[in-house]
């Protein structure tokens, strides 16, 4: 998933995710970029390499998901934002802000959001300015 929803029970099993293009990809997670909860899921051999802003072995961001109303308007309030029971394996992730073993960006709005309960495992994070001239972060 992209995203929001709610993911539970789900596993991943060697995924890629490689974004050299000029533009950047906001978030990417061995289960989703950013969901509104993930509960009880686990991730093995995760790579992440080029042109990613925020990346994690289960999410690339923790910020939950906005709220709207039947009519399709946002709303001011977010929801979710919880990662709990999940396990990364293997995460081996390049990105230009953060990297996180189990969360890259865990900021929310949501009220009451918790990461918890998490496991992560031989991880290689690296975080800063990709250069696709060197094929490194700066």
């Amino acid at each position: 998933i992209g995203l929001g929803g709610q993911i539970e029970s789900c596993y991943v099993y060697d995924v890629g995710i490689y974004c050299y293009l000029d533009k950047y990809y906001l978030y990417a997670g061995g289960i989703a970029g950013k969901p509104a909860n993930v509960i009880n899921s686990g991730v093995r051999t995760f790579l992440v390499d080029g042109n990613v802003f925020s990346s994690g072995g289960i999410v690339g961001s923790a910020a939950g998901s906005r709220r709207y109303n039947a009519m399709g308007e946002e709303l001011p309030g977010y929801y979710g934002g919880n990662i709990q029971g999940c396990m990364s394996i293997d995460a081996r992730i390049k990105s230009e802000y953060a990297a996180g073993g189990i969360v890259g960006e865990a900021t929310t709005p949501a009220q009451n959001a918790v990461i918890s309960n998490c496991y992560a495992f031989d991880s290689l994070l690296k975080a800063g300015t990709y250069n696709k001239e060197i094929d490194k972060c700066e």
